[in-house]
This record gives structure tokens, C-alpha cells and sequence, in this order.
């Protein structure tokens, strides 16, 4: 009877002890699950960087194509396309975490632009198709202020598509610490840019 009471005690003792280390175990798999999901969301993160870009290098051309056309008084009526940035918009809150502080502004600072590009973008599409249906209804309809005021909206949008683009790439090649500096060599370039437009 001791013999069979032994037994019980150690079946239940293994059992326990099995039933612990399935949950550690379980803890530890959603732990690292739990990482890797981190790592990649904050990967893909930065790699939409990337496409961003991509999407901006295309708008800048387009909107330096359509100042040249108006400064010729001629004409187009292409536009670019919206700048995509699902993953941002979609999984930055399950990583926001994991970013520094100069990370969390950089990303914030670029996104925000993106926003500002988009709503640009729908504006100026809208304007543009209606200056497309004036010009091709009555070509002297489009006077030389409203050529003046078109190539002002396009130079802004143009400064920000610009300015957009050097914060990408200044991201990119400072990917763990982009903060930007109120003075330094850093700082003087991005002036030293930003005179350019003004």
C-alpha cells in the first residue's frame, strides 16, 4: 500500500512538474513570437522608408515636369500619385515602444509630411482637372495670374516633396539616431538645403 502511495505521489509530482514546464515553455514560445513580431514590424517600418521615397522621387519629377510646363505656359494634366504608408499607419502603435525617442520624432516628423503631401496631392488634383476643363473648353481662360498662383502651389508642394525627401534620407543613413541637431555640420546642411527653396 505504501509502494502504490509512493507511485501516486511521484505520477503527481511528474505531472506537476510536467504542467510547469509546458507553461514555461508556452510563455517562453509567445515570448519570442512576441519579438520576432517586434523585430519585423519595426523592419518593415523602416523599409517603408524606402517606398516613401520611391513614391516621392516619382511626385518630385512629376511636379518639377508640370513647373516647366507652366513656366512654357503650356498645360498637363498629370499629377502624382498618393504616397502609401500602411505600415505606419497600421502597426506603428506595436512598436512605438521599441523606437528611441529621436526615432519616434523622425518617424512622427516624416509621417506627418506624408499626411501633408497626401491632402496636397488631392487638393491640387482637384484644381488641376479644373484648369484642365477650363483650358480645353477656352485656352485664353487661363490668364497669367492664375499661371502665377498654380506655379506657387506647385513650387510649395514641390519644397515639401524636397524637404520630405532629405528627412528620409537623413532617417536612413542615422537609422538608430536620427535626431536632428540645432547646430553642427548636420544642421548646416539641412539649412543650407532649406535655402534653396527660399
Amino acid at each position: 500500500m505504501e509502494v502504490n502511495h509512493m507511485l501516486a505521489d511521484e505520477k503527481l509530482i511528474i505531472a506537476l512538474i510536467s504542467a510547469v514546464v509546458a507553461l514555461l515553455v508556452g510563455q517562453l514560445v509567445a515570448y519570442i513570437k512576441y519579438r520576432i513580431n517586434k523585430c519585423q514590424t519595426r523592419r518593415a517600418l523602416f523599409r517603408e522608408l524606402q517606398d516613401i521615397e520611391t513614391s516621392l522621387e516619382s511626385a518630385i519629377a512629376i511636379t518639377r515636369h508640370k513647373l516647366e510646363m507652366n513656366v512654357h505656359m503650356i498645360h498637363s494634366g498629370t499629377m502624382p500619385l498618393l504616397v502609401g504608408s500602411y505600415i505606419f499607419d497600421n502597426y506603428y502603435k506595436e512598436v512605438v515602444s521599441e523606437l528611441s525617442s529621436s526615432q519616434r520624432r523622425s518617424y512622427q516628423l516624416i509621417h506627418h509630411y506624408v499626411k501633408g503631401i497626401n491632402t496636397s496631392i488631392e487638393s491640387l488634383t482637384k484644381k488641376n482637372s479644373e484648369a484642365s476643363e477650363a483650358y480645353f473648353l477656352n485656352p485664353s481662360s487661363i490668364d497669367v495670374k492664375h499661371r502665377k498662383l498654380w506655379f506657387d502651389r506647385l513650387a510649395s508642394f514641390y519644397e515639401v516633396l524636397c524637404t520630405t525627401q532629405w528627412h528620409i534620407s537623413y532617417h536612413k543613413k542615422n537609422r538608430r539616431n536620427p535626431v536632428l541637431p540645432n547646430k553642427g555640420p548636420v544642421y548646416d546642411d539641412y539649412v543650407a538645403f532649406n535655402k534653396i527653396y527660399n
